[in-house]
């Protein structure tokens, strides 16, 4: 599976076919990735249409119309200009170049959508009975249902609480 990439200021998604940014996600047909992918793993650089060719369609034998279409959907995505460009730029009678950064994508803060997890919040409570053994409100002992891992384990966890304000955890 490929890693997802920043191209410019897209987050490009390849085993989605999909781009993103600013919360606009465009899907691309899986030539268009093709050609996108080998433009961003060489930045800057001019491609030629014979090694666009062999990267994306290698052993088929392809128009140039071909290629001319899957940088037309890219550029329509990207919502470039062939005449003004500021990502693909066409090297007349050479190629075409990416003129925009490749890099990885900024670490999200959002958890993996394989990683589910579960919370716990304590808030302080009113004893409003008289027995001191009901102070805090909750039993001295919480058992939550653990989250699954990424490979499919349940791990559980057990709070206690200690005092008002704080909970220690222990892992069976």
């Amino acid at each position: 599976m490929q890693k997802s990439l920043k191209v410019g200021s897209w987050i490009v998604d390849p085993s989605l076919n999909s781009m993103s940014s600013e919360g606009k996600t465009v899907r691309l047909e899986p030539k268009v990735m093709g050609v996108l992918l080998c433009l961003a793993e060489h930045p800057a650089e001019t491609l030629s249409k014979e090694q666009l060719f062999q990267a994306v369609w290698p052993n088929i034998i392809v128009t140039e119309d071909v290629l001319k279409r899957c940088i037309a959907e890219l550029r329509r995505a990207f919502d470039d200009d062939a005449r003004n460009p500021h990502i693909i730029e066409t090297i007349s009678k050479r190629g075409y170049r990416l003129l925009v950064p490749v890099s990885a994508p900024a670490a999200v803060s959002a958890l993996p959508e394989s990683t589910v997890t579960d919370s716990l919040v304590v808030l302080p409570f009113t004893n409003m009975s008289a027995d001191p053994e009901n102070d805090f409100g909750v039993s001295p002992a919480l058992l939550l249902r653990g989250s699954r891992t990424a490979r499919g384990k349940r791990h559980a966890l057990r709070a206690m609480v200690t005092a008002r304000d704080q909970i220690d955890t222990l892992r069976p």
